[in-house]
């Protein structure tokens, strides 16, 4: 949305992507730019993260917010 905002279309981007999370619940992060790729959302991850160490409400809102992605 930020980029589509300047109403340019020669901007290149360039995404580091965040894969996954592994066992322990850490994010797997591929570190090599890939050129004209929009990376996934890391804070989606790391809401994921915090969805599965919550309890209570703390996981209901968390989980809330994980919705919106």
């Amino acid at each position: 949305a930020i980029i589509e905002a300047t109403g340019r279309d020669d901007l290149r981007i360039d995404g580091i992507e965040a894969r996954g999370l592994d066992e322990h619940l850490e994010l797997i992060v591929d570190r090599t730019p890939r050129r004209n790729h929009l990376a996934r959302s890391t804070p989606e991850l790391i809401v994921r993260r915090l969805v599965e160490r919550s309890e209570g409400p703390a996981k209901a809102v968390f989980a809330s917010i994980l919705d919106a992605f």
